[in-house]
């Protein structure tokens, strides 16, 4: 019981997600894959252009992992749909708006959002 206490408390962490309190598209992003990555597991983030987002589980298990809000400054233009794979890349599941069209999927970054 000892040994499945100690797995539960260093396993554990990775399995919640964590955003920041009000943060950036880039950041819903980058955590969403963060978290695919830890859980070992594919995973849905969609954005819609209010700002809200849902990281859920694919179908045909479709429950919510995590939900909030993006930065009003950042929300974007179109709904964004990403499939986010526990390898850490993330493909868009429909056309992306114009302001992430170049994106790399590999990187999970849009290539327009890198230039200065």
């Amino acid at each position: 019981m000892v040994l499945a206490a100690l797995l539960a408390a260093a396993v554990g962490p990775s399995l919640v997600f964590r955003a920041p309190a009000e943060p950036t598209l880039d950041q819903v992003i980058a955590a969403s894959r963060d978290a695919a990555v830890a859980r070992s597991q594919s995973l849905r983030l969609v954005v819609t252009t209010s700002g809200d987002w849902n990281l859920r589980l694919p179908s045909p298990y479709d429950s919510a992992i995590a939900s909030g809000s993006v930065a009003k400054t950042s929300a974007p233009s179109g709904l964004i749909d990403l499939r986010l794979s526990p390898l850490g890349t993330c493909v868009a599941a429909r056309p992306l708006p114009p302001a992430q069209s170049a994106w790399d999927a590999a990187r999970c970054t849009s290539v327009a959002a890198e230039r200065p």
